[in-house]
């Protein structure tokens, strides 16, 4: 797994830095043409002196000196002579030409920047148009076996899928009460590709809060609904607490005493969306749910996972963090360890104050 994180952390950061020195490397790579050398030619030859006639001028240190001088002021002008003089208008005009060139492919490099970048940004959303929700064979959550469900949770995993790390999460989780809904939303078909996941993973969320809804219509016992992220499962997550939102809005009301209490549990968020979207879970993560807690590690190279969101209680566990775990693995690894696995805070006196960064 932490292979894997770095691979995708490195093609992220690889991009980033391809794109910002895309202009650069444009317009360094273009041959300097004969106005060019004639400018760099003049600057060199308004400092030039000829040593060899000083030397054999004689006359010791003091007359080479002032043979220096004398040279200087009477054979070489101040460059800003030789450039502004009207002896040097076709000089100046080459001058001006180069810079006009140089000009126009920077603009030509920026705008080559921006338009692959705008590509991008349409490839890593284009992927959701393939997520279909018609298909009764695609459906992300099984049914209940008993309908006396009072709790439900949803695990979203990460980039590259499931493994032994979800596996022990979704085995501590499912320790718990039996009248408790827990399930893995199984959705590496979509989260492989790094470009397209943020987007996928907001599409996947919506559909498992839809389904969700579809198992326990209004009127069952539902009292709390849990949502855990891993990385980038954090976009499903989040996805599927505004969905979920939306709809018990529409069914209970927002005010409602019967309306099921929702709590984002987001571990190691991955908060950039797409291209453009740098920061956007920071700002965005948490806003729907009735609760919000994010488990951080700062010290690990995957970008976009290392700072507080805005619209949760953060804890920072990155100093009780053993040397052989890889760092973003670890908040789900010490999540599952943690006596705070798959607890709900639905008393006011279990909650910390949104905005809060709690160190350990």
């Amino acid at each position: 797994m932490a292979g894997r994180y770095r691979r995708v952390g490195a093609g992220l950061l690889l991009l980033q830095i391809l794109s910002l020195l895309q202009p650069l490397c444009v317009v360094w790579g273009l041959p300097v043409g004969s106005e060019g050398k004639t400018r760099r030619w003049l600057f060199v030859a308004t400092h030039e002196i000829d040593r060899r006639d000083l030397w054999q001028s004689g006359g010791g240190r003091i007359n080479i000196l002032q043979n220096v001088v004398g040279k200087a002021r009477a054979k070489v002008p101040r460059r800003s002579m030789i450039l502004f003089s009207s002896e040097n208008d076709d000089i100046k005009s080459s001058i001006a030409s180069t810079w006009i060139n140089r000009k126009k492919f920077f603009v030509a490099a920026v705008t080559l920047m921006l338009s692959s970048s705008i590509l991008l940004e349409i490839y890593s959303r284009i992927g959701t148009l393939f997520i279909k929700d018609d298909s009764p064979g695609d459906k992300l959550l099984p049914p209940s076996v008993t309908s006396n469900i009072q709790h439900a949770t949803l695990v979203f995993h990460g980039s590259g899928g499931q493994d032994a790390y979800t596996d022990a999460l979704m085995e501590q989780l499912r320790k718990g009460d039996p009248s408790q809904y827990t399930q893995m939303v199984e959705w590496s078909l979509y989260s492989s590709n790094i470009f397209q996941a943020s987007f996928n993973g907001e599409r996947i969320g919506q559909l498992a809060a839809k389904e969700l809804v579809d198992l326990f219509p209004k009127g069952n016992n539902l009292q709390t609904v849990h949502l855990i992220g891993v990385s980038v499962g954090c976009f499903a997550a989040d996805g599927a607490a505004r969905r979920l939102k939306q709809m018990l809005d529409e069914s209970h009301g927002s005010s409602s005493s019967t309306r099921p209490f929702v709590q984002l549990t987001l571990l190691d968020p991955f908060t950039q969306r797409g291209i453009f979207g740098l920061g956007y879970g920071n700002r965005v993560f948490g806003v729907a749910a009735d609760y919000t807690q994010q488990y951080l590690n700062t010290d690990d190279p995957v970008p976009s996972t290392n700072a507080p969101l805005l619209n949760s209680v953060c804890y920072d566990i990155t100093n009780l963090r053993p040397e052989n775990i890889f760092g973003h693995d670890w908040p789900v690894i010490y999540y599952c360890q943690s006596d705070q696995c798959g607890k709900v805070m639905v008393q006011k006196e279990q909650q910390q104050a949104v905005g809060s960064v709690v160190v350990l």
